[in-house]
């Protein structure tokens, strides 16, 4: 019984000069995924702070360090829902091994 999430179905862990590559129609190799656009708001502070990490060259543009972020963060949340979800089903199975065993009758 095994019910892993996996939100990243066919696409690779690509690193953020990567990802940068899959906008629009500069497709790099192992890039299988197509964007969609979102509306978000966001507080000045962070908009200000991602414009530095433009102006620094760490990502080329808003829409990547948002898209490396949100990935980031889905990532480590499905590693740690799946870590949750096997540990749920190894409890059952003990729950119910134990029941097998308090119906046991010595004879």
């Amino acid at each position: 019984m095994n019910s892993e999430i996996n939100f990243f179905k066919g696409a690779k862990n690509l690193s953020s000069k990567e990802s940068s590559k899959c906008h629009g129609k500069q497709v790099r190799q192992g890039c299988d995924y197509r964007l969609k656009t979102i509306s978000i708001k966001l507080p000045l502070e962070q908009i200000e702070a991602l414009d530095e990490l433009v102006r620094h060259e760490i990502f080329a543009s808003r829409s990547e360090a948002i898209r490396v972020a949100a990935r980031d963060l889905l990532q480590k949340l499905v590693f740690e829902v799946n870590e949750i979800m096997r540990i749920e089903e190894k409890q059952e199975i003990l729950d119910d091994d134990m029941k097998i065993l308090e119906n046991l009758t010595i004879t």
